[in-house]
């Protein structure tokens, strides 16, 4: 029931949740007090150049978070499970510019700097790039 923001953070690998009616932070993914090697290796990805937020239908309402990144990596977030991600899939061999989820939170398309563009479906099964 929340108006949710989610942005690249402040941090270069990190994306931020916001509640825009309260103007606060709710969460940064990866969650910074688990400094484990999740944290580590998202900044190993470089920044992060795009994000979606969605809401599965097997979710429960729960929003799901798919950000991309400057190594041309795409992380599927759960914020049920903020210390590490769901999946991490590298669709572009360079910089991953922008991702779009469809409607029916299926599957999406991720452009990059590599001047390529990547379908992919959410169960990860179908992945493809043109």
């Amino acid at each position: 029931g929340k108006n949710i923001l989610a942005i690249a953070g402040q941090e270069s690998s990190e994306v931020e949740l916001w509640d825009i009616e309260n103007s606060r932070k709710i969460m940064c993914l990866p969650q910074r007090c688990s400094a484990n090697m999740t944290g580590r290796l998202t900044k190993k990805k470089g920044l992060c150049m795009a994000v979606q937020a969605f809401i599965p239908c097997e979710s429960g309402g729960y929003v799901n978070i798919l950000s991309s990144y400057e190594d041309g990596s795409t992380l599927w977030w759960d914020v049920r499970k903020p210390g590490s991600p769901l999946s991490s899939v590298k669709y572009h061999l360079e910089s991953a510019l922008s991702i779009a989820i469809d409607g029916l939170c299926t599957g999406g398309i991720s452009g990059g700097a590599d001047n390529k563009v990547a379908m992919f479906a959410l169960d990860h099964q179908q992945d493809s790039s043109v």
